[in-house]
């Protein structure tokens, strides 16, 4: 069952302990105080309860889908909300501690925070149990029932790899702040910047370059022998060696080619010009 399967992402089985749901999405009956009535997403932690050794060491929550965070525990309920790629937001609520900031990407499975109980309060005024809280909302904010929306993905594996790009990216965040020419504030901003595809570039510009007008041969001499000698003092014999030892020398008898293309290939071959 795919539900089975996000849980299980979400908050993975120690040995033979699994999570567990506690309350399901719309239930109405024994809500904690403080808590939505309906029920808007599903609450589940491991078997055991409150006194449970597992659910009272802040175990690890893991991210249910690939997206970017939006919220990082800036409310009184310590809620992780990730964006997907299909604009829904997940939301898992009374996180004890935070991983991710707001701005970062994630992968499905990805360390995210350990569970908690923030913001519960039971009807005695007493802290409540540890849980997950997960629910999602559409793009419009309406909400969708997570269970549902886990069943409709079919089966899938509840502990993938991460994606290539996803430590890549960390890391250069990470450099990105060490950098010391780099302010922090810049940081901030770069992790905050969309990451879409810019329409200027030097094949793309509104910007027209004037371009000076140069003749092809505008940087060769009128006269190479001329230039070279005024370069080196001296014009070596092709025979002699030295700077033109290697160079092929035109066959015996008339020229195919003016001698003036000879002293070019000479003149070009001294100078480094193609």
């Amino acid at each position: 069952m795919s539900w089975e399967d996000m849980m299980r992402r979400i908050l993975q089985p120690v040995g033979r302990v699994a999570p567990h749901i506690t309350s399901g999405y719309g239930e109405t009956t024994n809500r904690p105080r403080g808590s939505s009535n309906p029920h808007r997403g599903i609450d589940f932690n491991y078997v055991g309860g409150r006194e449970a050794r597992l659910n009272k060491s802040n175990p690890a929550v893991r991210s249910p889908v690939d997206g970017v965070v939006e919220n990082a525990g800036e409310d009184k309920w310590g809620t992780i909300a990730i964006r997907d790629k299909n604009g829904l937001l997940h939301q898992i609520l009374h996180t004890d501690a935070r991983h991710v900031k707001i701005g970062d990407p994630v992968a499905a499975g990805q360390l995210i925070g350990t569970m908690g109980n923030t913001g519960i309060i039971r009807k005695d005024g007493k802290p409540g149990d540890p849980h997950v809280h997960y629910q999602i909302k559409d793009s419009e904010g309406r909400l969708v029932d997570p269970g549902a929306f886990a069943d409709a993905l079919g089966p899938f594996d509840p502990n993938p790899a991460l994606p290539a790009y996803i430590p890549e990216y960390l890391r250069y965040l990470q450099n990105a702040g060490r950098v010391p020419g780099t302010r922090p504030e810049d940081v901030r901003i770069l992790r905050r910047m969309p990451t879409g595809e810019s329409d200027r570039s030097v094949f793309n510009s509104g910007d027209l370059v004037p371009v000076p007008a140069i003749p092809p041969d505008a940087s060769f001499p009128s006269s190479p022998k001329a230039d070279f000698e005024g370069r080196y003092k001296t014009w070596p014999s092709p025979s002699g060696g030295g700077v033109l030892a290697g160079f092929d020398q035109a066959q015996q008898g008339k020229p195919d080619t003016p001698n003036n293309e000879d002293w070019s290939a000479m003149w070009r071959r001294r100078t480094g010009l193609p």
